[in-house]
C-alpha cells in the first residue's frame, strides 16, 4: 500500500526520465507535487538523484476554463521549477460526432502523451488512484469485459511494439492503491491549489454516474470495500497474467515463418487456447481485438477447416479511432494478416 508520506517504489525497469501528464487538477498535481518533493529532497546516493521529472499539460479547447487550466499548470510548475509542456490539440469535430466528444479527446490525448513519452525516452506517468481503479473495473463489467477488461490498470507496464516496430513505453501510475480521499487529506495538508473540471459534474458519463451514486453507497455498505474490490482485481491481473504466458507460449509453437501462423498446429489447441493465441498474435501485431462473437465465429471456421479451406476475419475501424481495418486470412493452410496498402 502507498503511503504518501513515503518515497514511491522506483522499478528498476523505469527509465530516467518522468513524463508527468498534469491537466491541474487534484490528482495529477498530488501526483506532480509528491513526486517533485522527494526529488528535491534525493541525497547523492538516493535512487532518486538523477532522475528528471517534467510535466506535460494537453489544451483540448472544449470548454471555456481551457485556457485558464492552461495558466494555472504554468503558474504551478514555474512555482516549483518543473519544466512544462504544453500541447494544443483539439479533436476534429467529425472525430467527436463518430465516438463523441471525450473519447474523441481521450484518443488524441493518449497518442500525444505516447509520442512525447517515446521522443523523450520518458516513462509516462498517471494520477489515476483507487477509486478510478474500481469505476474501470465496474465499467468493463458493465460492457461484458473479460478477463483482460476486468483487469483494470496495471501499476506498470509497457505499451508498444505496434505494426511500426515503435519503442514501447513504460507507464507508471504510482497512486493506484490510495483512494480519493487520501490524495484530498495530503493536498491540503500540504497547502496546494488545483482546478475543478466542470465535466465531472455531467450526468452524461457514466463514469461520473458511478462516482457520484454508485461508490459513496458501496463505501457506506462495507468499510474498505473500495481496497478490497483492489484485491480482487489484483487476483484477476494475477490469472490475466498467467493467461498471457501460457498464450505466448502457445503463439511461439504455432508460428511459422514471420507472422504466419500454422492451420494444423493450431486445431491441435482447443478452442479457448487457440481463441488466446489469436489474440496475442493480433496484439503483437499491433492491431485493436475484434468483437468477441467475430472471433468466436472465425474460430470456429478454423476448427473445421481442411487443406483447401479460405476464411477470412474482417475488422473495420472508425478513421477516427485507435487501430486500423486488417483481414486475417486463411490461406494455403496458413494464418495471415492483410492490412490495407498506404496510398
Amino acid at each position: 500500500m502507498v503511503d504518501l508520506k513515503n518515497p514511491p517504489r522506483l522499478s528498476p525497469q523505469l527509465p530516467r526520465r518522468l513524463l508527468v501528464a498534469f491537466s491541474g487538477g487534484l490528482d495529477s498535481t498530488v501526483l506532480l507535487r509528491w513526486l517533485q518533493l522527494w526529488r528535491q529532497g534525493a541525497d547523492a546516493v538516493s535512487s532518486w538523484s538523477d532522475l528528471e521529472i517534467q510535466a506535460v499539460h494537453l489544451h483540448h479547447g472544449l470548454q471555456p476554463a481551457a485556457d485558464l487550466f492552461e495558466d494555472h499548470c504554468r503558474r504551478i510548475c514555474e512555482a516549483w521549477q518543473i519544466p512544462l509542456v504544453v500541447r494544443h490539440a483539439r479533436p476534429s469535430d467529425e472525430a467527436c460526432q463518430e465516438l463523441g466528444v471525450e473519447a474523441a479527446a481521450r484518443n488524441i490525448r493518449w497518442g500525444l502523451l505516447m509520442e512525447l513519452a517515446r521522443a523523450q525516452g520518458a516513462a509516462l506517468v498517471l494520477a489515476h488512484h483507487l477509486d478510478d481503479q474500481v469505476e474501470t473495473a465496474l465499467l468493463q463489467w458493465m460492457r461484458g469485459a473479460g478477463l483482460e477488461g476486468l483487469s483494470a490498470m496495471p501499476v506498470l507496464h509497457s505499451v508498444g511494439h505496434d505494426a511500426d516496430q515503435a519503442e514501447a513505453v513504460w507507464v507508471w501510475r504510482p497512486l493506484l492503491d490510495v483512494s480519493k480521499e487520501a490524495l484530498r487529506d495530503w493536498a491540503v495538508s500540504v497547502g496546494l491549489r488545483w482546478v475543478e473540471d466542470p465535466t465531472n459534474l455531467s450526468d452524461r458519463h457514466d463514469r461520473n454516474r458511478l462516482r457520484r451514486d454508485v461508490i459513496p453507497i458501496l463505501k457506506e455498505m462495507r468499510g474498505g470495500a473500495l481496497a478490497s474490490m483492489a484485491r480482487s482485481i489484483g487476483h484477476i491481473q494475477h490469472a490475466q497474467h498467467r493467461l498471457a504466458e501460457q498464450s505466448e507460449a502457445d503463439l511461439n509453437a504455432v508460428r511459422g515463418k514471420g507472422s504466419v501462423l500454422n492451420l494444423e498446429a493450431l486445431q491441435a489447441l482447443s478452442s479457448l487456447r487457440r481463441m488466446a493465441v489469436l489474440r496475442a498474435w493480433m496484439r503483437g501485431e499491433g492491431l485493436r481485438m475484434p468483437p468477441a462473437r467475430r472471433l468466436e465465429e472465425f474460430d470456429r471456421q478454423l476448427e473445421q477447416a481442411g487443406p483447401d479451406s479460405r476464411a477470412t476475419l474482417e475488422v473495420h475501424e472508425s478513421e477516427f479511432a485507435a487501430g486500423v481495418s486488417f483481414r486475417v486470412c486463411l490461406r494455403a493452410h496458413a494464418l495471415h494478416i492483410e492490412r490495407p496498402r498506404k496510398e
